[in-house]
């Protein structure tokens, strides 16, 4: 009986040897895969901080983009008042020199000098009759 018992404690104690062999291989994978992944999350950490780095970045230059470009679109909207109040002025000066020109085809002319006096006329005429205004 005591043969029996020997190799059932024997056999007992295999058992257990190798169930401690298999969970000491399994621990071992465990812990090469916890240093696997905890490079992995190192890594991806390292990598967030980098992305909210440029995001910051990016919102910088955005603000100051968006704040160059709201000058420059007031620029822009001056300069188009400008051009419009230019433009008003012309066509107000135009008007006049046509009236001033249509009241002189009215009018008896004299025969017009040679072909370069008639061209200096028009332009001392044109001098006279317009009323120049300051657009700024």
């Amino acid at each position: 009986m005591d043969l029996i018992a020997d190799g059932l404690l024997l056999a007992a104690a295999l058992v257990a040897i190798f169930y401690c062999w298999a969970v000491s291989r399994r621990l071992g994978q465990l812990q090469k895969q916890a240093a696997d992944l905890t490079g992995k999350l190192e890594n991806l950490d390292k990598t967030v901080r980098e992305v909210r780095s440029a995001i910051a970045e990016g919102r910088t230059l955005a603000e100051q983009e968006r704040d160059r470009l709201g000058h420059l679109v007031k620029n822009a909207d001056t300069l188009r008042r400008d051009l419009q109040r230019a433009a008003v002025t012309l066509e107000k000066s135009v008007s006049k020199a046509e009236l001033a020109e249509a009241a002189e085809a009215k009018a008896p002319t004299p025969t017009p000098p040679p072909e370069r006096g008639n061209s200096l006329a028009r332009v001392k005429r044109l001098n006279k009759s317009r009323q120049r205004r300051d657009v700024s």
